[in-house]
């Protein structure tokens, strides 16, 4: 077996099973003698953020000398890129050999067809963070929690929820409550402590303080009011939280509140006995990274990626895009969607901003690679619609059915001081990351972020 075949068995799987249900996850980890019950895991889930806040920890908790695992999805250029230990994607070799036990145990289980992609994955992570004897695993949430593959674990260190949003209601349901519900999910009895991100909802509030009362769980909240930040930057971000100032590699105003999230998620595990420095905090948020957060690829002209793709999303990154408008002169946009994110109503929260209508000199949309995906013409149609209520003439929209010829056209009309911010499915990304590289280090101009 190789990497690529492996992941290829892997593709073959369904997305999504039918009655959600963990029966099939835990009779598959029996067969593999339950390594994740030898684990220590911070176990973190939400809508957005979850990713950056669970690189966040994992980075600190580097810092503080633990042998760390990360587990996060989905990928960007390698698939390894879901399995880190010490910040660094597992080696090709130790991820066949766990995916090859993985798929000789469903040769025995006679319910291996009731399995879905995300659960065969999760469970060959597991037998690589036992493998390689991780003393802590921070385990993101795929969907939801309650019947997440993830929430197979043991009661964990520290449960996160992350910012609660709308996103995959047609499995976790359609208000607020139903997906705050399926997240709590991961809230179980012994869990270590539980930690609270700022939530744009009430409502989210309103029912993880019900689920922690009913686990005796006294959440760890964090407080939206006590971030400040002082500079947001291409590139750099600086905020205080309690007062402490932090540098953040992760430069969106966004990622203040997930970073505030991981530092109080150290103070819990401090608080079970887990020794974490101050200085371990600030080294690991200063270095802390992943890809398509807000990430600046280039500089004249600036080039920056984000994987956000819902409402909420969008509106975080409608903030942290003002914020740095006043650095260049003119903004350009390259936007692929999938249709199940109701790209209209979502596009419409971004571009509602009028500092940056003022700023948009065109935008170029394309159709990234999923048969989900929303049609480049399509997604111009909805632009076009959502752009012509404004008193000036709406700039241009082209569409592009393939995302590199999209890029190449946008970046001919980038001058030094103007900026690209490619936005949208998370499917797009490795390619404009790839793409962008090859541009620059072919000497087509600009520099290399």
């Amino acid at each position: 077996m190789t990497p690529k075949s492996a992941v290829d068995k892997i593709h073959a799987l369904p997305r999504f099973q039918g009655a959600p249900s963990l029966l099939p996850m835990k009779k598959l980890m029996a067969l593999l003698h339950n390594p994740q019950e030898g684990l220590c895991f911070v176990h973190v889930a939400g809508t957005n953020g979850k990713g950056s806040t669970a690189t966040m920890i994992a980075s600190i908790l580097g810092a503080a000398g633990k042998k760390v695992g990360l587990y996060t999805s989905p990928f960007i250029n390698d698939f390894r890129e879901r399995f880190r230990i010490q910040g660094n994607p597992v080696s090709p070799a130790v991820f066949v050999r766990a995916a090859r036990r993985c798929f000789t145990a469903m040769q025995k289980l006679p319910e291996a067809a009731q399995l879905s992609q995300f659960d065969v994955v999760t469970a060959i992570a597991f037998l690589i963070f036992a493998q390689e004897a991780c003393d802590v695993v921070v385990l993101e949430c795929g969907l939801g929690g309650r019947y997440d593959a993830t929430n197979v674990i043991p009661p964990p260190a520290a449960a996160v929820i992350c910012n609660i949003g709308y996103d995959h209601m047609e499995v976790l349901g359609n208000t607020i409550e139903a997906i705050t519900s399926e997240k709590c999910g991961i809230l179980k009895s012994g869990t270590g402590a539980f930690v609270m991100a700022p939530q744009d909802y009430d409502a989210a509030v309103r029912t993880m303080d019900g689920y922690a009362a009913q686990q005796d769980l006294t959440p760890y909240r964090v407080s939206a009011d006590a971030i400040s930040i002082r500079q947001c930057t291409l590139g750099s971000l600086v905020f205080t939280y309690k007062g402490v100032p932090y540098r953040c590699a992760l430069a969106a105003a966004y990622q203040a509140k997930n970073a505030a999230t991981a530092i109080e998620t150290v103070n819990a595990l401090r608080a079970g006995g887990m020794v974490i420095s101050d200085s371990a905090v600030a080294s690991g948020l200063a270095r802390a990274y992943i890809p398509a957060r807000m990430e600046l690829l280039a500089m004249r002209p600036h080039i920056l990626l984000d994987g956000a793709h819902n409402a909420d999303g969008l509106r975080a990154l409608r903030d942290s895009a003002e914020r740095i408008a006043g650095q260049f002169s003119r903004l350009f946009c390259l936007v692929g969607m999938l249709r199940s994110k109701e790209p209209q109503s979502v596009l419409s929260v971004f571009f509602s901003s009028p500092l940056l209508r003022e700023k948009l000199s065109g935008i170029v949309t394309v159709t990234p690679d999923s048969p989900r995906a929303c049609p480049a013409e399509e997604l111009a149609g909805f632009l076009r619609d959502i752009l012509s209520d404004a008193s000036a003439a709406p700039p241009p929209i082209l569409s592009f059915p393939d995302v590199q010829d999209g890029l190449q056209a946008v970046l001919h009309d980038l001058r030094d001081n103007d900026a690209l911010l490619c936005f949208g499915s998370l499917y797009m990304m490795g390619t404009l990351r790839r793409a962008v590289f090859r541009h620059y280090i072919h000497g087509a101009g600009g520099e290399a972020g």
